[in-house]
């Protein structure tokens, strides 16, 4: 069935590649998707059970598709939950839009 242009396989391979997806790899939390307002919570909710038992914390963004000034706050709640708890953290692959508005902000998130 189409629907303005749009079947069934469309929306549904739509759906796929907009949800974000957590994978734990050699220590690394990987994302992929699009990371927005709209998950970024459920997101962070899903890395606690890996950083409680990983140590550093590094998140790689080499897979993200898209995102907004949503993952800025996520990055910020990881840097508080690492310092929290006293691990190093680490953030590969960021996103040009995510670092031009960290360096627009002000906001520098360093390891301890």
């Amino acid at each position: 069935m189409t629907r303005g242009g749009l079947t069934a396989e469309s929306i549904q391979t739509k759906l796929i590649i907009m949800t974000p997806a957590i994978n734990l790899k050699n220590d690394t939390l990987i994302l992929s998707g699009e990371i927005n307002f709209d998950n970024a919570m459920s997101i962070y909710k899903a890395s606690l059970p890996v950083l409680e038992k990983n140590a550093p914390c590094r998140f790689d963004f080499s897979a993200v598709t898209h995102c907004n000034s949503a993952c800025v706050a996520l990055m910020v709640e990881w840097v508080k939950y690492a310092k929290r708890h006293q691990k190093p953290f680490y953030f590969d692959h960021v996103p040009a839009t995510i670092q031009a508005l960290l360096d627009v902000s002000g906001v520098k998130l360093e390891s301890n």
